[in-house]
């Protein structure tokens, strides 16, 4: 990010898991990011939540980028509509 400048970012769900056990869930979700209407990326964000007052917050959140040793999990990926 140093040598660039973000003018726009864009992020859309390709596919998530969530699991809850009464006040603590994990949400994981794959993840494709448009920097700059142009630079996509796309990754995996791990989520820590808790529930507290009736509403779920984020804790704790972790991501990383996908690459070619490292693709995006099958579960995780959802078929395009249509």
């Amino acid at each position: 990010m140093a040598a660039t400048s973000l003018r726009s970012f864009k992020e859309a769900a390709l596919g998530s898991r969530i699991r809850v056990f009464g006040n603590v869930a994990v949400a994981v979700a794959a993840c494709e990011m448009t920097e700059n209407d142009a630079r996509v990326n796309r990754g995996v964000e791990m989520m820590l939540l808790i529930k507290t007052d009736g509403e779920w917050k984020i804790v704790a959140q972790a991501w990383d980028t996908e690459n070619e040793s490292r693709p995006i999990p099958t579960d995780l990926r959802q078929a395009p509509p249509g």
